[in-house]
């Protein structure tokens, strides 16, 4: 059976680890992988304000092309041994259409093996935080909002945005970890909604990601994360989601070599695509 890690970041990305793009291929080859897509968070629209104290979230522009000639130079040397691909984690941020759109048209090429995310929400103020970044920064959003409930109700708002195409043909069709909202789930409990009424929601979302025709990053990262615990999607959502025919590309989120493939085993069947 063909597995492919699909969701990998690399040293050019600044919050994570200096390990080099080699002893992520090297890892990908001793855990038996068929391939992997490097997929870097792509740099940030330059009047975007990353919200972030270091602002870490994305490569720096002047990275993009060295990042793709790296990827390129490891596809030659491990070519026989390992499929390798070069793609983009890219963020959609209501507002910044358009320059997202002149990135999209630069890097065309990359877009098959590219995934469309959402990390930031805008506030009602219209400044934007990260919802991802820790939990004190969303429980600014959950404060900016009044509610849990209503910041969810925001970051599917989001995701629908994304199901809508808003880049047209070059809107890339893979869905990065669709409940990422619920990182800190444990520490800002969904008080207001009773759990089968949150499903119904989850599953709404769904019936439009089936329509839309995307694909869903089934992403391990969230095993690690100690609010959490899950993959993204959660394996209730990963049940509906095989109701529905949609593909499940996994993908481990490592931002550190040793987590390629990360806990893989036992989901490689439900994984409808790899994303060649």
């Amino acid at each position: 059976m063909d597995l492919w890690d699909a969701h990998i970041h690399t040293p050019f990305c600044p919050h994570g680890t200096s390990d080099s793009l080699e002893q992520y291929v090297e890892t990908a080859i001793s855990r038996g992988l068929t391939g992997i897509i490097f997929t870097e968070h792509a740099p940030l629209p330059r009047s975007f304000v990353d919200p972030t104290p270091k602002k870490d979230s994305s490569m720096r522009w002047d990275e993009v092309e060295v990042y793709l000639e790296e990827v390129h130079q490891l596809q030659v040397r491990y070519g026989d041994q390992l499929t390798i691909r070069a793609g983009f984690e890219i963020d959609y941020l209501q507002g910044y259409e358009q320059e997202t759109m002149e990135f999209l048209q630069k890097y065309e090429p990359c877009l098959a093996h590219s995934l469309l995310s959402v990390h930031f929400l805008p506030l009602p103020n219209r400044e934007f935080l990260c919802l991802d970044y820790d939990k004190r920064m969303f429980g600014e959003i959950v404060q900016a909002y009044g509610s849990v409930k209503k910041v969810y109700q925001v970051y599917r708002d989001q995701v629908q945005n994304v199901l809508a195409k808003p880049f047209g043909r070059l809107t890339p069709m893979r869905l990065g970890h669709l409940n990422l909202v619920q990182k800190f789930e444990q520490a800002y409990p969904l008080k207001e909604t009773k759990k089968d009424t949150e499903l119904v929601e989850w599953q709404s979302l769904l019936d439009q990601v089936q329509i839309a025709g995307f694909s869903l990053d089934y992403n391990t990262s969230g095993i690690d994360k100690p609010l959490y615990g899950q993959t993204y999607p959660s394996s209730i959502l990963v049940a509906e989601a095989q109701k529905r025919g949609i593909s499940l590309i996994l993908g481990s989120d490592s931002h550190e070599a040793k987590t390629v493939g990360r806990y893989f085993e036992g989901k490689a069947g439900k994984n409808c695509s790899q994303n060649e």
